[in-house]
């Protein structure tokens, strides 16, 4: 359970964190550095499943003395037998291929789920936009792995309120940490007067289909025409369909290097999202930026948006969605209280102090 005398954590992953693209990625490289900050003593290990890019986006998390091992996780596990203090695994899919190794190699750990969605309730809501048997069906095996996963478990970190509910329900004596996300907010961010129209910001590695890649066509074709604005769609990967929304109003311009400062030069967030799940960090980063997003009651969810930031920014319906954009457009006075709001918002409850608080808690709950 020692490296060179210190505690083990195992980290287990899709990939070293790719943090310009979204995708739950910046939250996992926050928890990285959040716990070799909390934990200075421990040796973290990144195991990604995937190899992809790990030479790209591995220095980062080396230079603050994570060691980071990318692909061959079973062979990492076996190997290093018996040698995990706390044994930390992401996404359901990830559980259902390691959990045995896990038990068998290394039963001696700590062991915590980290739910940084419910990906049932997304695969759930596309089907019901979709209407698509196949979705419904995934959504079944999302929830039976998801359940296993937080029943096994010590401890379960979760994205946000309704995974901890969702943990308690089905196993309540399991410990819990509410660890949303973190943004470094901008001390000021520019005047009404000096921003710009609309943008849609959003990753789109979830490919064609995606959620993202539906919202920003919706975005797109049937609200920013209501408008009358030219839109700008930015995020990592767009798919072709994306790339395809490119006019004379339509600018895509793929991945920017700084998502606040990106967003804060624009009056208004589009993020008409019609299925997903858990916290959107896209919306925390265009509140740092003191940007209003007019968003469906999807993509509010988990926000802490409180009754009047409702009442401003969420809205299902497209006609409602641009009827809010243009209000905010056009009045300073109404954007700028919308805009003090969320940048308050992303200072209370997801900022580092909030997430290190909560992990701190969480770690010391389980003994770690």
């Amino acid at each position: 359970m020692t490296h060179s005398g210190r505690e083990v954590i195992f980290v287990i992953d899709d990939r070293v964190p790719h943090v310009d693209v979204g995708v739950g990625d910046p939250r996992a490289a926050l928890l990285g550095r959040s716990l070799a900050l909390l934990r200075p003593e421990a040796h973290i290990v990144w195991c990604a499943v995937s190899d992809e890019n790990a030479e790209k986006y591995s220095p980062p998390l080396e230079a603050i003395g994570i060691e980071v091992l990318a692909g061959n996780v079973e062979e990492t596990l076996m190997r290093r037998a018996g040698e995990a203090g706390v044994v930390i695994v992401s996404r359901p899919s990830n559980f259902a291929m390691f959990r045995s190794i896990i038990d068998c190699y290394q039963p001696q750990a700590v062991r915590i789920y980290d739910a940084e969605s419910l990906f049932y309730r997304r695969s759930m809501l596309e089907a019901m936009v979709t209407q698509q048997y196949q979705t419904e069906k995934r959504a079944g095996a999302e929830i039976a792995a998801e359940a296993e996963a937080v029943f096994w478990a010590d401890g379960v970190l979760a994205i946000a309120e309704d995974v901890v509910e969702f943990a308690k329900t089905i196993h309540p004596e399991v410990v819990t940490g509410l660890c949303s996300y973190a943004v470094s907010a901008p001390i000021e961010v520019p005047s009404f007067e000096e921003r710009r129209d609309l943008v849609f910001f959003g990753g789109f590695r979830a490919g064609t289909g995606g959620p993202n890649e539906d919202a920003a066509i919706i975005a797109a074709e049937e609200i920013a025409p209501l408008i009358g604005r030219p839109l700008v769609i930015a995020g990592a990967a767009p798919t072709q369909r994306v790339i395809d929304l490119e006019s004379s109003t339509v600018s895509v311009v793929g991945r920017v290097d700084d998502s606040v400062a990106n967003l804060a030069g624009f009056r208004v967030n589009l993020c008409p999202l019609r299925f997903g799940s858990g916290l959107k960090l896209r919306l925390v980063d265009a509140a740092a930026a003191g940007t209003p997003s007019v968003m469906t009651t999807c993509a509010a969810e988990n926000l802490g948006l409180d009754d009047d930031l409702t009442e401003i920014l969420v809205a299902d319906s497209v006609s409602e969605q641009a009827e809010k954009a243009i209000a905010l457009l056009n009045d300073a006075s109404l954007w700028q209280s919308a805009s003090d709001s969320v940048r308050l918002l992303a200072e209370e409850r997801f900022s580092n102090r909030v997430f290190e608080s909560s992990l701190e808690k969480f770690l010391r709950a389980l003994g770690i």
